[in-house]
């Protein structure tokens, strides 16, 4: 028999975290879902691994980042971010300015923007990471 149970992390990866050890410890849950950012799937994925359950989550997945314990159904960047850059080269232009948030996904999906540009001979213009705290 599976019973939901639905709580909200509140966008704070350590309330994610307490909340995941009070589901496995408590309520005996086996597997989670959830999470929407980086910083709160690698605060939940140190609980998971640390009790030997799953997390589903369907958030982006930054590179680098592995686990036997988490199964990610978002899109890495290579995904989506890369086809767009090669379509945006073949039909709009080839100058780019670079704009994402402060958190972990935007940055890696920059740098690796930026390799594939530099590797096309892509000149980006600029760069601005924004506050998403407004």
């Amino acid at each position: 028999r599976v019973e939901p149970i639905v709580l909200d992390g509140a966008s704070d990866a350590q309330m994610f975290a307490q909340q995941a050890e009070q589901l496995i410890k408590q309520h005996d849950v086996v597997a989670l879902f959830g999470t929407c950012t980086i910083e709160s799937r690698k605060a939940v994925t140190k609980i998971v691994e640390k009790h030997g359950s799953l997390l589903f989550c369907p958030a982006p997945s930054a590179v680098g980042e592995l686990s036997s314990r988490v199964i990610v159904t978002g899109m890495a960047p290579n995904q989506k971010v890369f086809p767009a850059l090669m379509w945006s080269l073949k039909y709009i232009g080839n100058r780019f300015f670079i704009v994402g948030t402060h958190d972990e996904y935007s940055r890696i999906t920059a740098k690796l923007a930026q390799v594939v540009l530099d590797a096309m001979q892509a000149p980006i213009v600029g760069f601005v990471h924004i506050s998403t705290d407004e």
